[in-house]
């Protein structure tokens, strides 16, 4: 846990929205590992990181939902219901999206379209349901996807952004390092299944690691 007083006071205070989002890592994850392996399981678990990911968001966001997980199931639950999706209506990822944008959510074209094809994913749970046609190529719109919901989190609180969520694998990787001067076996591999042909993550790679170095220096480093 980061020597921070601040952001830990932060993570008791928003415990339902950030175990929503330490939950959508270890999807994605998954979904990265899966995809990339053809593994078409893995599309699923994109459809759930996604979905997390953006719960955790309006939990955060938004204080009408009180911090509660039950409250934004509801909440997407009765969206997905108006918009006329007939089924599987706490899981519909684009009335999630609809209701983070109003909370604070900047949505690019392209992220909508990217969740739209996301959201599709979660059929392919049954045979016979979702897309027809998978490549591993769509990983990349996962990766985007994922990165552009998260960067949203950064105006929330900067050293969340850097150490949490979809961050800790990265994070966990660079304290290990720091500490002893060399990763673990196991961050290794989570590192690697998180950045191995990640383009979203390799153009924002130096901010990400100077943000991280800086909060380990900050943290951790005593004088001399």
């Amino acid at each position: 846990m980061p020597e921070s007083t601040d952001l830990q006071s932060f993570l008791r205070s928003n415990k339902a929205a950030w175990q929503f989002a330490w939950k959508a890592s270890h999807d994605y994850l998954l979904a990265r590992f899966g995809i990339r392996s053809g593994l078409w399981s893995g599309f699923e678990m994109a459809t759930q990181a996604i979905e997390k990911l953006l719960k955790s968001y309006l939990l955060f966001q938004d204080g009408a939902l009180g911090g509660c997980e039950d409250a934004v199931r509801r909440a997407v639950s009765a969206k997905a219901r108006a918009g006329g999706r007939l089924s599987e209506f706490g899981h519909d990822v684009q009335s999630a999206l609809a209701l983070a944008e109003p909370v604070g959510l900047t949505c690019s074209p392209e992220l909508r379209a990217r969740v739209t094809r996301i959201d599709s994913y979660y059929e392919l749970r049954y045979p016979g349901g979702g897309p027809r046609s998978l490549a591993s190529a769509e990983a990349e719109d996962v990766d985007e996807a994922i990165f552009e919901v998260w960067d949203a989190f950064e105006a929330m609180n900067p050293d969340y952004y850097y150490t949490s969520g979809i961050m800790w694998p990265i994070y966990a990787y660079l304290m290990d390092i720091e500490h002893e001067g060399k990763p673990s076996p196991l961050g290794s591999k989570s590192f690697a299944f998180m950045t191995e042909a990640n383009l979203a993550y390799g153009r924002g790679r130096a901010r990400i690691e100077d943000g991280i170095k800086e909060r380990l220096t900050r943290w951790y480093r005593t004088a001399g």
